[in-house]
């Protein structure tokens, strides 16, 4: 379906098909989640392998949505594997490969009404928050703030 041959050489030296599964396995640097990176334009700016490879076939990503890969291997670099969908989609599909817990630290229950997923940029995964604790955590930095304001003036 995708040729190889439309890739520029430096991208094409990094790819290596695998044939069992079909994925394009990245074989330059990866980052700390996985994924393949790669520069590029003018000022040779880092950017994901496979958002690399998926652009140069399909043209761009809309800026609404961000590539799921459906193989669930993050080197992979085949656009025939990669999905544009919602960031909330996306993490519902990766839901099931979450640490299940089936509590917070502080002892609250994680369910639909009191839990959410996010990503975390810092550790680079995904992750549950509690939202009674995140309120609370909300609350301190607030009440701080404005202890804070009073001692300066």
């Amino acid at each position: 379906m995708f040729d190889l041959e439309k890739l520029p050489q430096r991208i094409k030296n990094k790819i290596m098909p695998e044939p069992n599964s079909g994925c394009w396995l990245w074989m330059g640097a990866i980052d700390i989640g996985g994924y393949g990176v790669t520069c590029s334009g003018k000022h040779q700016k880092v950017t994901k392998a496979h958002r690399f490879v998926f652009k140069s076939f399909h043209g761009g990503i809309d800026i609404n949505l961000c590539l799921d890969h459906l193989c669930r291997v993050h080197s992979c670099v085949n656009p025939a594997h990669l999905e544009q969908v919602t960031h909330r989609e996306n993490m519902r599909r990766n839901k099931p490969y979450i640490i299940h817990t089936s509590h917070c630290p502080h002892g609250h229950e994680y369910n639909d009404a009191n839990a959410y997923i996010t990503f975390d940029k810092k550790i680079n995964k995904q992750h549950k928050v509690c939202r009674a604790c995140d309120a609370a955590r909300g609350r301190k930095k607030r009440t701080k703030i404005r202890l804070e304001k009073l001692n300066r003036s």
